[in-house]
């Protein structure tokens, strides 16, 4: 999941779906062509909003491999448990929207995350921003989305989940060339797969013998 994450925000800064659409249609016409300018991640502000162990390993990729300033809001994580992550909290949700060059959305859905970013949250945020959403759809306001990235209120965003799922290709979202989805595949690796399956197994053999399960379905 974590490393989908990544992958769209670079793919987003470097503009990787229009540069393979475009040298694909033949209307390539020249190296390095302008319209194809990216941005770099390193030395961006990368605002984590959900510290979870996802959310950690977006923060130890980009922290560390790119250099990023770190900035958190959860309220369920302490200032101290951040800075040993060396991630700088950030005492509400707009105030880390603002600081972030770089959004990673990696909350729970629930009645307090439902909506959470809305058209007021997403007008704190910096025109250059790019927003990168794994979680689960319905946390970041689709309609609201559509209209700040259609009026360049936020440079990109990517979803690899969505309110109804798979999403209809008269989404309007769909229509936005700053917008990247991809259909709920952060879990969908060889690896992940496995790992789940072990824990299925693992979980069964635990409840046979008394034990209770690591990950109980409520």
């Amino acid at each position: 999941m974590a490393e989908l994450a990544v992958s769209l925000f670079l793919a987003l800064a470097r503009k990787l779906v229009s540069a393979q659409k475009l040298i694909r249609s033949g209307e390539c016409t020249r190296i390095a062509p302008p319209e194809l300018t990216g941005t770099e991640l390193s030395g961006k502000t990368v605002a984590l909003i959900g510290l979870g162990h996802i959310a950690q390993q977006v923060a130890q990729i980009l922290g560390v491999g790119f250099h990023c300033h770190l900035v958190g809001y959860d309220p369920y994580v302490s200032r101290e448990k951040m800075a040993t992550l060396d991630i700088e909290k950030a005492d509400c949700l707009k105030e880390a929207l603002r600081a972030g060059d770089l959004i990673n959305i990696s909350v729970p859905l629930n009645d307090s995350t439902r909506g959470m970013i809305g058209s007021a949250e997403l007008g704190v945020c910096r025109p250059t921003a790019i927003l990168v959403n794994t979680a689960r759809g319905g946390i970041v306001d689709e309609v609201a989305l559509y209209e700040a990235l259609s009026r360049n209120e936020l440079a990109a965003a990517a979803s690899d989940v969505f309110a109804v799922e798979p999403p209809g290709v008269d989404m309007p979202l769909m229509s936005l060339p700053n917008f990247l989805p991809t259909p709920h595949i952060g879990a969908n690796t060889e690896e992940a797969l496995y790992r789940m399956g072990i824990t299925v197994v693992e979980d069964l053999f635990a409840v046979l013998n008394g034990v209770s399960p690591r990950f109980p379905v409520p």
